[in-house]
């Protein structure tokens, strides 16, 4: 038997690409010079937290959701995967990712994060599929050949309340920041 998968994929319907065009000139696709047509690669956004993205927002436009990481058989952090599509440039769709800035929305329960993803088609091919590994306070963006194209912040736009992780026995949250009042 085959070992279990050590991703799960989802992609966005909507933003999948068709196996082949209707048309060379498709805007959804690369034409190369002998009219041969190249499908475009993908760009696999890995969730590497143990917290839900809620939203995943590019160019201002929903790429969908990436779940937390999860528990399969032995394997106790199995990422999962977006597959969000490669354009080539803004004007063919919000979603997706596209040659130049790439402005990057991550909405969690912890607040939403930005950064900003540059993709340049001389270095990385459109038909060429990327990775973008997400963790709580910084990316990664690597080639398929594994070789790091890009990293950064992941910067705070806003933040939501924290949850406490006090005891049960613990004094209210309340109660401690009158306290702390109360020793200044």
């Amino acid at each position: 038997m085959p070992p279990p998968p050590k991703h799960r994929i989802s992609t966005n319907s909507e933003n999948d690409f068709p196996a082949r065009p209707a048309s060379a000139s498709s805007a959804r696709g690369q034409t190369l010079d002998e009219g041969v047509f190249t499908a475009p690669g993908k760009v696999y956004v890995f969730n590497l937290s143990g917290v839900d993205i809620d939203s995943l927002s590019l160019n201002g436009g929903s790429a969908g959701k990436v779940p937390a990481w999860v528990t399969q058989g032995n394997d106790p952090f199995v990422s999962t995967v977006l597959a969000v599509p490669r354009t080539l440039n803004a004007s063919q769709g919000r979603g997706t990712f596209f040659a130049g800035s790439n402005a990057v929305l991550v909405n969690t329960i912890q607040g939403v994060f930005s950064c900003t993803i540059q993709i340049d088609n001389s270095v990385t091919p459109m038909n060429e599929s990327l990775a973008l590994y997400l963790l709580l306070t910084q990316f990664i963006f690597l080639r398929n050949s594994g070789v790091k194209i890009g990293e950064g912040p992941l910067n705070t736009v806003s933040r939501t309340a924290q949850r406490s992780l006090k005891s049960p026995g613990d004094a209210p949250a309340s109660e401690e920041r009158n306290q702390q009042d109360a020793d200044r």
